[in-house]
Formats: C-alpha cells, structure tokens, sequence
C-alpha cells in the first residue's frame, strides 16, 4: 500500500509542479521518496523541480540518486545534463544527454514493452552505450 501513495504522491507533485506551486511539489516529491526510498521517478521529478527553483547543487544530487536506484533512467540522465548545463558544465552535459538518448534509443529498438517497464536492466543492458554521466 505505501508504494501506492508514494504513486500518488509523485503524481501529486507532477500536478503541482506545472501549476507552478514548486514548494508543494517539492514536498510531495519528498513525501514519496519517503514511503518508497527506491523510487527513481520521484527522485528525477524532484530534481526537475529543484531545477525550476535553481537550486542546482541538490537538483544534481537528486538526479545522481535516481540513476544510483536505475541506471537506465533516461529522463535523470537528461535532468541531470541540464542541471549540468547550468551550472557551465557543458562537457559533462553532453555526455549525459547523449547516454539519454541511447537508452531511449535501445528502449524503442526492443519494442513499447521495454519502454514502458522504467528500462530495467535485465532488459536493457547499459553495455551498448559508450560512456555513463560523469
């Protein structure tokens, strides 16, 4: 059940976020990272938000945390290049956006099965990019 309303709580925060309530949905991101600490979406939602509120040393830490849950996060490999990005870390950005782009590119290669299942590596495996995010 706690994993349903970390669910919840994500999509909370989602909502919120595009209202521009960013606080809130700081918080919610949080609430669900309480009640599932593995939970990469929330972690990626969140660091895309503590973007928004440029606070870019915790919006990478964030980002670096959902790729330590799921390496194959192209969403926290991408936020994590923008995070990069502004603080004029460009070279570091590009490699992380390219890894991003790779996944997403093994994920469609394998069909809307794998697209769909948060890329997990049993099936796709990370060997078929050429480097990982600094």
């Amino acid at each position: 059940m706690p994993a349903d309303y970390a669910v919840a709580q994500n999509k909370l925060g989602v909502v919120l976020s595009e209202l521009g309530r960013l606080d809130e949905s700081c918080a919610s991101y949080r609430r669900a990272l309480e009640l599932s600490p593995d939970y990469a979406d929330a972690c990626s939602n969140l660091a895309v938000a503590l973007l928004e509120m440029n606070l870019l040393g915790e919006s990478e830490a964030c980002c670096r945390q959902a790729l330590q849950l799921n390496p194959l996060h192209a969403k926290a490999h991408n936020n994590l290049g923008n995070a990069l990005r502004e603080q004029g870390r460009l070279d570091e950005r590009s490699r992380c956006t390219g890894l991003a782009t790779c996944i997403l590119k093994m994920a469609i290669s394998n069909g809307p099965e794998a697209c769909m299942c948060g890329y997990s590596t049993s099936v796709l495996p990370i060997s078929g990019c050429a480097t990982a995010c600094p």
